[in-house]
């Protein structure tokens, strides 16, 4: 439908209203402004699957609403959807949208003939649809882009966004120890300590006559005491240890190793005492 400007008017004159009181004469309101009018909004009440009547004034409304205009029934094969819409475009224009009632489950690239006009259908990414994107008795919403058509929603269930992440785990149990490793090289040896402080004289006295008591004699001359059998004991100036035993005294030091050898401890006791 088109503008109808008033009768013998030009192209796209506006109406107005007569002015009695001026002089001024109204607009002539050609037969097409009406009929043409009312014929646009009572078909497409129409189209809408409508019974036009006067006792609804909000059709155009419910119309719209419906919007039966932009639905069809696929009436196709698997990946070649066939729909015709009513009214029937005359051409493909962009922004042109359909609501599909798919047929069969697609199981790859896929093209759309819309009233006779044959298109391709891809994702919004602009690539092929991949097998299952839409499947039978699913609603596809479809837009031609002026080249193509464009799959807005497609029919298959997926996957939501993914959720946010979890808090972290507590931290688990140690873990047991190692193999001890190889022994290292030994260091090099440290230096020498400083020398102790001089130490102190024993408090330690044996008094005399008790066990283990020994004492240092003067030097004596030799010959001057010998053992039963004779032979010399000590030699000049020697000094002789001896030590108290079990009520004697021993000679623990003799100037004559072959004495010594013989078996000092048998020293008779008597030596010792004289010595004493």
């Amino acid at each position: 439908m088109q503008y109808n400007q008033p009768y013998g008017g030009a192209v796209n004159d506006s109406y107005i209203d007569a002015v009695p009181a001026t002089g001024v004469e109204g607009s002539v309101i050609p037969a097409a402004a009406i009929e043409y009018t009312q014929r646009e909004i009572v078909n497409f009440i129409l189209k809408s699957q409508l019974a036009p009547t006067n006792g609804d004034l909000v059709q155009l409304s419910r119309s719209v609403q419906v919007d039966l205009v932009n639905w069809a029934i696929d009436t196709g094969s698997a990946n070649h959807i066939i729909v015709n819409l009513d009214p029937a475009p005359s051409t493909l224009v962009a922004g042109l949208k359909v609501w599909v009632l798919v047929k069969v489950t697609n199981t790859g690239t896929t093209d759309v003939n819309c009233n006779g006009i044959t298109k391709p259908l891809l994702t919004q990414g602009l690539v092929n649809l991949a097998a299952g994107v839409i499947v039978a008795n699913g609603i596809a919403i479809i837009v031609y882009d002026g080249t193509q058509w464009q799959l807005m929603l497609g029919t298959a269930a997926t996957g939501g966004p993914a959720g946010p992440t979890g808090a972290t785990g507590a931290t688990g149990a140690t873990g047991p120890a190692g193999v001890n490793g190889a022994t290292g090289a030994t260091g090099p040896q440290g230096p020498q300590g400083p020398q102790g402080p001089p130490g102190s004289p024993t408090s330690l006295i044996v008094a005399p006559g008790a066990v283990g008591a020994y004492a240092f004699t003067n030097g004596v001359s030799a010959g001057v005491y010998t053992s039963p059998g004779g032979m010399q004991v000590f030699a000049d100036n020697f000094v002789p240890s001896i030590v108290w035993f079990s009520g004697t005294w021993r000679v623990m030091s003799v100037a004559n190793e072959a004495y010594q050898q013989g078996g000092a401890a048998n020293i008779w006791s008597g030596l010792a005492q004289r010595i004493a």
